[in-house]
């Protein structure tokens, strides 16, 4: 009987043993989920604060963009006025330019009539009216080159807004 008790006592030590592990290792475990939680709390704390700083950077952004797309907005209708008015003065001045050459070669060939010696001049006047017309034209071509690259920027401009 004697035995038996001491072989029951040793079973029963070697459990109370086995409920002590057990409990330390709880313990232990508990501490480790503890400090798990603090570190997904730091790490969702981390997390909100850069979501923050995100949605603020992209008003940021956006905000920028706004004021890049009014600012090329306005440059491109400054443009367009621009350009309106230079061709509306290049058709003025053409044609100031235009109906002063023809009165002139008109006046010429009157003259012409009464006089040789102004009909030689009035000759050399309507080379100069030809060179003119032919620098007109040459003036005309490079107008409608930059009329050409000004649409190409208006363009680009709508590409950018």
């Amino acid at each position: 009987a004697i035995e038996i008790e001491r072989a029951f006592d040793l079973r029963m030590q070697k459990k109370q043993k086995d409920v002590a592990t057990a409990e330390y290792k709880a313990v232990e475990i508990n501490a480790q989920l503890e400090a798990l939680h603090e570190e997904k709390s730091r790490h969702e704390e981390e997390l909100r604060a850069q979501i923050v700083e995100a949605k603020q950077a992209t008003r940021r952004v956006e905000a920028q963009a706004k004021q890049r797309a009014k600012a090329t907005r306005d440059t491109k209708e400054r443009a367009e006025k621009a350009a309106e008015t230079t061709r509306a003065e290049v058709k003025e001045l053409e044609k100031m330019q235009s109906d002063a050459l023809r009165a002139e070669k008109s006046t010429c060939l009157k003259l012409r009539r009464d006089s040789a010696e102004l009909g030689e001049r009035c000759e050399l006047l309507a080379r100069e009216v030809e060179e003119e017309e032919v620098r007109r034209s040459t003036e005309q071509k490079m107008l409608d080159g930059v009329e050409a690259d000004l649409e190409e920027s208006r363009l680009e401009a709508e590409e950018l807004i």
